[in-house]
């Protein structure tokens, strides 16, 4: 959970590339299944470095549909990566730094919603929760709305949000929590 440490200024484009990545492979699937592929994914995106994926995207999208067939996702990553290569370092910062303030800036990227807007807050070590389908059933079996249930047990007991979503995630996942 290296998500846990990051400083928002210490984020650049080949982190923030893997991050995103991740997320868009994940959505819609189980976790374990992108994780499973994760060094095949990370090889055949030159491990995110933005200028190679922009260089070599017909390559890429061939070997990666081998890896995960899905079209939509691919060219989504790949459209990140053009978009980010356009960015100076500046306008990167103020991207993320204005993300941090309103994480609804990240739905401009293709295959970002309104959960996973949360999901790449949170790989980017943002102090969010995300309103997965773990975290939401443990909220609706105590009533609570998901993004409250992490603040105010957050605010309880002096734990950032984002270390009680883990927690919950990681327990309910491996069905150490059971609801």
């Amino acid at each position: 959970m290296e998500f846990l440490k990051i400083k928002l200024e210490e984020v650049d484009k080949e982190f923030f590339m893997r991050q995103y990545t991740h997320v868009v492979y994940c959505s819609g699937f189980k976790y374990q299944i992108v994780s499973d592929r994760w060094d095949e994914i990370e090889d055949v995106y030159y491990f995110f470095d933005v200028d190679s994926i922009v260089l070599f995207a017909d390559q890429i999208q061939e070997e990666a549909m081998k890896i995960i067939g899905h079209k939509k996702k691919i060219e989504a990553i790949l459209s990140t990566a053009k978009w980010l290569k356009t960015l100076s370092q500046d306008r990167f910062m103020r991207f993320l730094k204005d993300s941090s303030k309103n994480v609804n800036l990240f739905k401009q990227l293709g295959y970002i919603g309104d959960i996973t807007k949360y999901h790449l807050a949170l790989c980017l070590g943002f102090d969010v929760s995300k309103p997965d389908v773990h975290i939401t059933r443990i909220a609706t079996k105590f009533n609570e709305d998901p993004l409250l249930l992490c603040k105010n047990l957050s605010a309880k007991t002096g734990y950032p949000v984002r270390i009680v979503d883990a927690i919950l995630w990681r327990a309910s996942e491996q069905r150490v929590l059971s609801i």
